[in-house]
């Protein structure tokens, strides 16, 4: 794992023309978490016994994506990346997903030209957005009350990954988060949120934080949220935002880190209405063109990286 980790970042920074590959991406950890959240998820490339690449998958479900699929700068063009994607998309199958995605550079046409021999197409930009807590954090407003998973027994546990299974299928059939829950809980990788009203679990949220988790030092990041959709939908997404900013900010966090892919136009508004800011773009690629759940009126945050 360590010796992946360090081509993830040899990667991403010799592609990027960063200056100090050595340090890039330093304080982020992308593997550990995926492959013990997912065993069977994860593919090693190994050359005379030397490991070259490596590529991670995750299971939602019905919903699988993949990455980050990396192969150290000495064998670019060797076809490494190719031998990791027909095991990938072997996985997927065998796993029975039926909405496949990835996340990758909007222009590289070079990453696009591999992905699309397997099927795998460009839809809408999806953009890497941040919010600064500095100004929310010297506010007079009021913090947005949620419930912390960690802090659940084991019985209302089930009864929270039970509701979320049933938000997320009226999203998408068939969409299951649950391992990411478990594991952030498990690893201690930052915390699952929950809001709720009479009528049931309205919105949650998965946000990394801290040591070994995905998230930049100091950031808060949302891997996955979503809102019960219907009449309701914008301002439980609203309450959400400010839910992510108050468990941010309880943790001593300074920024939140999170993405939202264009085809889901109202909750992106939403989120530059909430102060967020765009960093990046980048563009998710679907098996067989495949939307999922990416819908004007669907309120999930996610960015598939």
């Amino acid at each position: 794992m360590p010796d992946a980790g360090r081509i993830v970042g040899l990667a991403f920074a010799t592609f990027l023309g960063a200056e100090q590959p050595e340090t890039f991406m330093e304080g982020r950890e992308f593997l550990a978490s995926r492959l013990a959240a997912y065993p069977d998820g994860g593919f090693a490339a190994l050359r005379d016994r030397q490991l070259i690449g490596s590529n991670m998958l995750a299971n939602w479900g019905s919903f699988g994506f993949f990455g980050p699929l990396t192969v150290h700068p000495a064998h670019w063009g060797a076809g490494v990346g190719k031998r990791l994607m027909e095991r990938t998309v072997e996985r997927f199958d065998e796993w029975k997903i039926k909405h496949a995605a990835l996340y990758t550079f909007a222009d590289s046409a070079k990453h696009h030209r591999l992905y699309q021999r397997f099927d795998f197409w460009p839809r809408f930009l999806t953009v890497l957005m941040t919010k600064s807590l500095s100004d929310v954090a010297g506010s007079s407003r009021s913090f947005t009350a949620f419930r912390r998973f960690s802090e659940l027994e084991e019985r209302p546990r089930a009864e929270c990954l039970a509701a979320a299974r049933e938000l997320c299928e009226a999203l998408l059939e068939g969409l299951d988060v649950s391992a990411e829950i478990r594991i952030v809980a498990r690893a201690a990788l930052g915390e699952s949120l929950w809001l709720w009203s009479d009528a049931g679990l309205e919105a949650f949220a998965v946000c990394q934080y801290g040591a070994g988790s995905e998230a930049a030092p100091a950031a808060c990041y949302v891997k996955f949220a979503a809102v019960r959709p219907g009449p309701e939908a914008e301002r439980w997404f609203g309450k959400l935002l400010r839910a992510c900013e108050t468990l941010a900010l309880q943790a001593q966090l300074s920024s939140i880190d999170a993405g939202m892919n264009l085809e889901r136009r109202q909750a992106y508004r939403a989120m530059l209405r909430g102060g967020f800011k765009v960093n990046m773009y980048g563009v998710q690629m679907f098996r067989g063109n495949d939307p999922a759940y990416n819908r004007e009126e669907v309120y999930i945050i996610d960015d598939l990286r």
